[in-house]
């Protein structure tokens, strides 16, 4: 029992920050190298609405939020500096904070995605990240100002 005590508090307390601290060890260029990302930037959260979206094929309910984001640099993509961002909480149960600022490394909302956020045809470009995969990364951490560097960004649209 004590093992299993032990192991469990393992998977909560230090794999949710480990798998954050790896996101620090990929190099900033391969991220903005990649395909599927279609933008990284700097923001502020402005405003946040929590919502629950079906998983696909009937595997249940996921919470997520819908956050009206500041953008202050862009480093990939075209982005407006006052956008939409659609998040997907993940297992480590940590969903973003207002007022607080983060780096975003957001992919395209698919079509699954525009379904299960309520999100019109007719938006253009939106845009999704999720809690695993590096997708938000608090600023104010080391390891985030780390990963940056000194890759030079622009400023939004």
């Amino acid at each position: 029992m004590r093992c299993l005590a032990i192991t469990l508090a393992f998977v909560i307390v230090v794999l949710p920050h480990t798998a954050r601290a790896a996101c620090g060890s990929v190099p900033f260029e391969r991220f903005l190298s990649r395909p599927d990302v279609a933008a990284i930037f700097r923001a502020s959260v402005w405003q946040l609405r929590s919502v629950t979206y079906p998983l696909p094929e009937g595997r249940g309910l996921q919470e997520g939020q819908v956050a009206t984001l500041h953008v202050r640099t862009v480093w990939k993509g075209d982005v407006q500096r006052d956008t939409v961002l659609y998040f997907g909480k993940g297992e480590g149960d940590r969903l973003l904070q207002l007022r607080q600022e983060y780096l975003f490394i957001a992919m395209p909302l698919s079509e699954v995605g525009r379904q299960q956020f309520g999100v019109a045809a007719d938006v253009e470009e939106p845009l999704r990240t999720n809690e695993f995969g590096c997708g938000a990364m608090q600023w104010d951490r080391p390891s985030t100002r780390r990963l940056v560097g000194s890759a030079s960004g622009h400023p939004p649209r």
